[in-house]
C-alpha cells in the first residue's frame, strides 16, 4: 500500500532530516479528517480501515476520541470526532512524525517513493495563502536561506513559506 503523506517542516528541521526517494523512513502516523481543514487535492486520502478505539492518554485532543486505524499493514492514529468501532471509511490528510504517540502505539515503517516540497502558510499581514504542492523532487530539506544584494528588500518567495514534504510512503 502507498500512503500519501505530509511531513511537516518542523519534523524535518527538528530532526536535521532530508528526505529522500528511496529512503527508509519509520514513523508514526496521524491522520485528521478531510472536513477538519483545508487540505490540497494530492494530500487527501480515502481509507477503509478497521477502528479500535484508544484509552485516554495526555495527547489526545480535547473532545475527540483516541482511535486506532488499520489498514493493509499501516497502524494510523487518529483524533476522531465521535465513538467509532470496526469497519469505517474515512477521507483526510495522513501526517508523518517521531514525537508522541499513545504508549505502545506502532510506529509504521516505509519506503519513500515520491517527494514534492509544500509551500503556503502566512504572508505579510497575516494573511493565509494557500497550500502549493511543489514538482517531484529527489530530496526535500529546507530550502536555504536567499541571497541577500546590500541595500535591497529581498522579495517574498510567491509560493510563501517552505511547510515541509508530501512523500508517497511504500508501507513495508
Amino acid at each position: 500500500m502507498v500512503l500519501p503523506m505530509r511531513i511537516p517542516d518542523w519534523v524535518i528541521e527538528d530532526g536535521g532530516w532530508h528526505v529522500a526517494r528511496g529512503a527508509v523512513l519509520q514513523m508514526w502516523l496521524t491522520l485528521t479528517e478531510e472536513s477538519r481543514y483545508t487540505q490540497p487535492g494530492p494530500e487527501v486520502v480515502e481509507l477503509r480501515a478497521t477502528a479500535t478505539p484508544l484509552g485516554p492518554w495526555p495527547g489526545a485532543e480535547l473532545g475527540r476520541h483516541p482511535t486506532r486505524l488499520d489498514v493493509d499493514g499501516a497502524r494510523i492514529y487518529w483524533d476522531a470526532p465521535s465513538p467509532v468501532s470496526g469497519a469505517v471509511r474515512v477521507r483526510g490528510g495522513i501526517e508523518g512524525h517521531s514525537m508522541d504517540a499513545p504508549e505502545g502505539f506502532p510506529m509504521v515503517a516505509g519506503v519513500v517513493r515520491r517527494v514534492r516540497d509544500i509551500w503556503g502558510g502566512w504572508s505579510e499581514g497575516e494573511a493565509p495563502r494557500a497550500t502549493v504542492v511543489g514538482d517531484d523532487a529527489d530530496v526535500s530539506r529546507r530550502p536555504t536561506a536567499p541571497v541577500v544584494t546590500p541595500g535591497v528588500m529581498p522579495r517574498p518567495d510567491a509560493r510563501g513559506s517552505w511547510l515541509g514534504a508530501l512523500v508517497d510512503l511504500e508501507v513495508l
